[in-house]
């Protein structure tokens, strides 16, 4: 069926085959990005959240969302909204009654989709696993969500921006740049590259880096040498902090992909939160 499928539209293939290639949002990794960033970014703090590799910025909206994790305890939930991520958990969370207040957001992307083409969105909802329509459920509430107020999205080159990421211009705010599942898509000198530029970065100024990504196609990331035993298709949570230009790196979770389940490692309570710093869930 597949087969005579292809042959009866094989011109129409050939030309969307020419002209598309793979792009994805998967809105569920921000139920990997949450806890991070509660652990992670510094107490008393409003953040500039970065994100490359961006799509469409689905994930730059993380603090208007619901969440809900499972697990062998009750359930936890935070946070309300039209777009819920869900995700089973093993081990404890840091405390999800706040999050992060977020003063500013922007995407950089090669190619970024806007919300509002509905072109786009059709091959962004296309390239979603036909067998998992609660992942294109998920995935096209979050674009109306998102056509009422679109975030930030630059058209260019993830490794240029950090070479030119400039703390003037975020008006005081601690920028926390995140990617997930991209620099797997770079040759292992660019990766090289990208983690020089944010050294580079984090010489100049305090930042913190999280990402998810498949460790045994990242070999240029400063993933911990325990996060790189991890095999097959699952993904290593990382945070990378810079402080007063020295740099540590933590493995916070293991996961999949998509973020069905989360497996939590690091410490379940964040450094001295304060709660006059986080935001209230909107």
């Amino acid at each position: 069926m597949a087969l005579s499928f292809c042959h009866e539209h094989a011109e129409a293939l050939g030309a969307l085959l020419s002209t598309r290639s793979t792009q994805t949002n998967e809105v569920n990794r921000c139920a990997a990005l949450l806890p991070a960033l509660v652990h992670a970014v510094p107490a008393a703090r409003a953040i500039a959240l970065v994100e490359l590799g961006a799509s469409a910025g689905l994930n730059l909206l993380l603090d208007r969302y619901a969440y809900r994790y499972t697990g062998e305890a009750a359930a936890v939930r935070a946070g309300q909204g039209p777009v819920r991520c869900e995700s089973a958990v093993d081990g404890t969370l840091p405390s999800l009654a706040a999050c992060p207040l977020i003063a500013q957001r922007v995407g950089v992307d090669l190619d970024p989709v806007d919300v509002h083409d509905e072109d786009a969105v059709r091959w962004l909802t296309a390239c979603v696993f036909a067998d998992q329509p609660w992942r294109v459920q998920r995935l096209l509430a979050a674009v109306q969500f998102a056509r009422r107020r679109p975030p930030t999205i630059i058209r260019g080159d993830a490794t240029t921006l950090l070479r030119e990421l400039d703390g003037d211009r975020l008006g005081g705010a601690h920028p926390v740049v995140w990617h997930s599942l991209v620099l797997g898509y770079f040759l292992e000198s660019e990766q090289h590259a990208f983690t020089e530029a944010l050294d580079g970065a984090g010489a100049a100024m305090d930042l913190t880096w999280i990402y998810l990504e498949t460790p045994a196609e990242t070999p240029g990331l400063p993933t911990p040498q325990s996060a790189r035993r991890i095999g097959g298709i699952d993904c290593a949570l990382v945070a990378v902090s810079y402080r007063d230009g020295r740099r540590a790196v933590r493995q916070l979770a293991r996961a999949d992909a998509h973020l069905a389940r989360l497996s939590w490692l690091a410490s379940a309570e964040p450094s001295r939160v304060q709660p006059a710093a986080r935001a209230r869930w909107r």
